[in-house]
């Protein structure tokens, strides 16, 4: 996997790109466990359980990550699609809108992993 080893070729932009595209298109999840023979099971177990208390907080404070953008937000529990949820950060390449996203769904936590 050379490729993986130089960000700047050519071959890793184009990697990237599909991966950006099938994360669009499949969601996260199904991305990630398509690679789970390159993750280690110690990190995936982490990502699963991570994602698991994420969606598993009360629905007020879901609520709260809204944003103009449809499916930028918050997004499910809804009569056409019961078991779809989907919770965006804007900017997420953004340390500040990170850390602004775990702030709001965890505030009393007071704790800043980054």
């Amino acid at each position: 996997m050379n490729w993986f080893r130089s960000p700047e070729s050519s071959s890793w932009v184009s990697a990237c790109e599909k991966v950006r595209n099938a994360l669009e298109d499949y969601g996260c999840l199904t991305c990630f466990m398509a690679l789970s023979n390159t993750v280690s099971d110690d990190l995936q177990n982490n990502i699963l359980t991570c994602l698991m208390d994420l969606f598993g907080l009360l629905q007020n404070i879901k609520d709260k990550n809204i944003s103009e953008k449809p499916f930028h937000g918050y997004f499910g529990r809804r009569s056409s699609s019961p078991l779809l949820e989907s919770l965006g950060i804007e900017n997420h390449s953004s340390l500040k809108y990170v850390r602004d996203f775990a702030s709001l769904m965890c505030p009393q936590e007071n704790y800043d992993p980054f």
